[in-house]
């Protein structure tokens, strides 16, 4: 089992992650294509992974278990209604959750234990990475697939 550090994705609001638990799901972005980042990442997840995810610049604001690669979805198009145009979209259920994201739970306020049988993986859905991210990426050199040094244990 993986644990899979995964940001919620803009517009970071209370509509769009009740939106996301409502509809029991995770998205990317990127192109949009069939092959491309959002695909790759959302069929690297195993069914009964962990996801951790989090709201840019505010913290933790769930964590899930990843559903049947058969829950995965390339929308044809943008869902209508949503709150996002990410098309790729993955199932999750949503065990954990705060119910508003100015209620996300930092990394500093976190007893991180250490854990031999988890790794994580920090996954960033298409968005540019500007700086004073929360999350500030990899290293040069340390692959999105490397173990990040963090084992959280939900």
């Amino acid at each position: 089992m993986e644990y899979h550090i995964f940001n919620i994705d803009e517009p970071y609001t209370n509509t769009w992650w009740h939106e996301l638990r409502t509809r029991s799901v995770i998205t990317a972005g990127f192109y949009s294509e069939p092959g491309d980042r959002g695909d790759e990442i959302l069929h690297d997840m195993a069914e009964g992974d962990w996801l951790i995810a989090y709201c840019n610049r505010r913290g933790y604001v769930g964590a899930g278990v990843v559903k049947p690669i058969e829950t995965y979805v390339l929308h044809e198009e943008g869902v209508l209604g949503s709150q996002s145009s990410n098309r790729h979209e993955r199932g999750v259920i949503w065990l954990h959750a705060v119910d508003d994201v100015a209620h996300a739970v930092l990394l500093s306020e976190l007893r991180i234990p250490r854990h031999p049988a988890t790794q994580s993986t920090l996954i960033w859905p298409g968005i540019p990475r500007p700086s004073g991210h929360l999350f500030h990426g990899h290293p040069a050199g340390q692959s999105e697939r490397s173990d990040a040094g963090v084992a959280l244990l939900v």
